[in-house]
C-alpha cells in the first residue's frame, strides 16, 4: 500500500517508540506489551528491508544483497547484547532503553538522507499528490465526484489484490516448505533463549555482561554462514528478472 522506504522508515520509529515502552513499563502487563509491540516493528523493518532490496537488485544478485544485509543484521546482534549488557550494569534499565530508542531514532534520521526521502522521490511523490488534487477539485461538474469514484475502485482493486496474492503465496508449496522450517527454527530459539538466561543465572552466577558474550557467541555463526548462503542462492537459483 506504500513505498518500501516509507513503510522502513515508519517501521524503524515504531520500533524506536516501542523501546521507550520499555524504559517506562513498571509492570509484567506493560512488558509484554512493549515486547510485542518491539516484535511487530521488528517483523516490519525486517520485511521493508527486505522489500527495499528486492526492488533495487535483479534476480542474479539479489541473494547476496540479502546475505549482505543479514550479515549487518547479525553484527548488530553480535554487539548489540554486549553493549546492552554493560549498559545496563552501568546505567540502569531505563537509561538504557531510552539510548537504544534514541540510536534508533537517530538511524531514522540517517535512513532520511540515505533514501532521499527529504527530495527527489520524495518531492516527485508530493508533486504527483497534489496535481491529482488539483485535477480532481476541476470546477468541471461531477468532477470532484469522479474522482472519489476512481479513488473508491482503486481501493477495492488494492484489496482484491491483496486477498489473491495471499492465496496464491499460501498454495505455494515451497513457501510453505520455507515458513514451516522458518517457524521451526525460531520456535527451537524461543524455548531455547529464555531457559538459558535461567540456568546462566540461577545454576552458573553469571552476570549480565558474560551472559550477553554467550549470546553474542551464538551470533558468529549467523555472521558467517549468510553471506555464504547468499552466494549459494545466487549460483544455484538466481535469475535474471526479464527471463524469471
Amino acid at each position: 500500500r506504500t513505498s518500501s522506504h516509507l513503510s522502513l522508515l515508519l517501521s524503524l520509529l515504531g520500533l524506536a517508540l516501542a523501546t521507550l515502552l520499555f524504559a517506562d513499563a513498571t509492570t509484567f502487563r506493560g512488558l509484554l506489551f512493549a515486547r510485542g509491540a518491539q516484535g511487530a516493528a521488528s517483523a516490519a523493518v525486517l520485511c521493508g528491508g527486505m522489500s527495499l532490496i528486492a526492488e533495487t537488485h535483479e534476480g542474479r544478485l539479489r541473494g547476496r544483497a540479502m546475505g549482505a544485509a543479514q550479515t549487518g543484521l547479525a553484527l548488530g546482534l553480535l554487539c548489540g547484547p554486549l553493549i546492552g549488557g554493560l549498559s545496563f550494569e552501568r546505567l540502569g534499565r531505563v537509561r538504557t532503553f531510552r539510548l537504544a530508542a534514541a540510536i534508533l531514532g537517530a538511524n531514522a534520521l540517517g535512513m532520511v538522507g540515505l533514501m532521499g526521502l527529504g527530495s527527489g522521490e520524495g518531492e516527485a511523490e508530493m508533486v504527483s499528490l497534489q496535481h491529482t488534487k488539483e485535477s480532481g477539485l476541476d470546477v468541471r461538474k461531477g468532477a470532484v465526484t469522479t474522482t472519489t469514484t476512481t479513488a473508491t475502485n482503486a481501493k477495492e482493486r488494492s484489496v482484491r489484490s491483496l486477498l489473491e496474492n495471499t492465496k496464491a503465496l499460501l498454495a505455494n508449496r515451497d513457501i510453505l516448505a520455507v515458513s514451516l522450517a522458518t517457524l521451526t527454527i525460531h520456535a527451537a530459539v524461543g524455548v531455547i533463549k529464555p531457559i538459558s538466561q535461567v540456568v546462566l543465572d540461577e545454576e552458573f552466577g553469571v552476570t549480565m555482561v558474560n551472559r550477553s558474550f554467550i549470546i553474542s557467541i551464538a551470533t558468529v555463526a549467523y555472521f558467517l554462514t549468510t553471506p555464504i548462503a547468499g552466494y549459494w542462492c545466487d549460483a544455484n537459483y538466481g535469475t535474471d528478472d526479464e527471463t524469471s
